[in-house]
């Protein structure tokens, strides 16, 4: 799947990273009221939830708590052309989803696509409804997820809830809680923000490939997510997900807490399967109460011994916003 270069890594870490986890619970039958329209924070976006949803905290959106079911907003400024080329049963699948149907669709007089999927995750057989809408300028991508077990509960309110979309383009983005800052990032600029993660690089700006080019990932887990508590072997799975790895060896490990949060360091090797190409990874996962955040760096080439440096400082400098 080809992608324009602005969106390479942040698409890639937000449909390949696998963090969001949804826990099992009971669904409540939404009841067929009418509502209006919510806006999504951080977003130009408002939808209508069903009933039974409150507004996310660690992303952009709307989750309900009872069974985890999430409603989540992605805007991307690239080409809708280029950004859907990687929504084939083809694409889709080397992402480990599931095509079950896809139509063109026309959603506030914005022309776009309306796709179902099927995904497993954690032994949990989940659906998604995808409204993907946009032009030369920028992508919309409005994404419902729910167990397949709920499907009869939330099957038709899900796929509502993301026709419902209204996307102003001329509007202002509403602001969106910051989750954490980091207090030292030597070597590194902040290139770009989705759904509570950030993305940081070299010059502040996302490369055309992936290459030598040293990033650093920092997001929480997206929603509620069950935590191990054996840490080190959570934080080796998590790693082991990494998409574009191969030949993964971990050469080093430690327990680390840092603001208060018990986690564990890893510095693995690598190779892009793409370029055949050797990196380094690194990586930290700290566990709170609501699930984890997970900082991921890549560096590759000479870079190697500074940037896994400048890694360390600024997992070190973590630390968590308190919330109002």
């Amino acid at each position: 799947m080809k992608l324009p270069s602005r969106l390479l890594l942040a698409l890639k870490f937000l449909l390949a990273c696998g963090l969001l986890h949804i826990p099992p619970a009971l669904a409540r039958q939404p009841s067929q009221r009418k509502a209006s329209p919510t806006q999504v924070k951080g977003t130009r976006v408002s939808l209508t939830p069903p009933e039974g949803f409150t507004e996310a905290t660690r992303f952009s959106g709307f989750q309900q708590e009872e069974t985890g079911a999430s409603l989540m907003v992605t805007e991307l400024p690239g080409p809708y052309t280029e950004v859907t080329t990687g929504f084939t049963a083809e694409g889709l699948t080397s992402r480990g989803m599931k095509l079950l149907s896809k139509k063109q669709v026309k959603v506030n007089g914005h022309k776009g696509l309306l796709l179902h999927v099927a995904q497993s995750a954690s032994g949990v057989d989940f659906l998604k409804w995808l409204v993907v809408l946009g032009d030369a300028s920028a992508t919309l991508v409005v994404t419902a997820t729910y167990r397949e077990e709920d499907t009869k509960a939330l099957g038709r309110p899900m796929q509502a809830a993301v026709l419902s979309t209204r996307w102003d383009r001329d509007a202002a983005p509403t602001a969106a809680p910051a989750l954490f800052t980091l207090k030292e990032t030597p070597g590194l600029k902040e290139a770009q923000r989705l759904q509570g993660a950030i993305i940081y690089t070299r010059d502040g700006t996302l490369p055309g490939k992936p290459g030598d080019e040293p990033f650093l990932i920092v997001a929480p887990s997206l929603g509620a997510t069950a935590a191990s508590e054996d840490v080190e072997a959570f934080s080796l799975a998590r790693l082991k997900q990494t998409a574009a790895a191969e030949a993964l060896t971990v050469e080093s490990g430690a327990p680390l807490t840092v603001d208060g949060l018990t986690g564990h360091e890893l510095v693995a090797s690598a190779k892009d399967p793409a370029t055949g190409r050797d990196f380094t990874l690194y990586q930290v996962m700290l566990v709170d109460a609501q699930g984890y955040y997970l900082l991921q760096g890549r560096v590759g080439g000479a870079d190697r011994a500074t940037y896994l440096g400048h890694f360390k400082t600024a997992a070190r400098a973590f630390q968590r916003t308190p919330r109002p």
